[in-house]
């Protein structure tokens, strides 16, 4: 399981997901505790090159995020067709 660490004076998180070969020309990402409970969601998202690779980052509030275990997924949007869901993301946020 990836592991978050946040330290105690943290304004934003950034993730960073890896769409793997699927390609869209924008996406939407949403954010979700251990029950499944959705917290954040964006669309319009798209791919940027981050260390060498393709990836979409996320940003949202240090505090949305107490320490615990998160999943975030990703859909691939297409004009005229419904979200295609490509990937989840399961990590776990600790507190320094």
């Amino acid at each position: 399981l990836t592991r978050v660490h946040i330290p105690p004076n943290c304004r934003v998180v950034r993730l960073h997901l890896d769409p793997g070969t699927d390609a869209y020309r924008d996406y939407r990402a949403t954010l979700h505790d251990v029950s499944g409970v959705e917290l954040w969601a964006q669309g319009q998202l798209q791919t940027a090159n981050v260390q060498g690779g393709n990836a979409i980052t996320l940003t949202f509030p240090c505090e949305l995020l107490p320490e615990g275990d998160y999943h975030a997924r990703l859909h691939g949007l297409s004009p005229g067709a419904p979200p295609v869901r490509l990937r989840r993301y399961d990590f776990r946020v600790l507190r320094d």
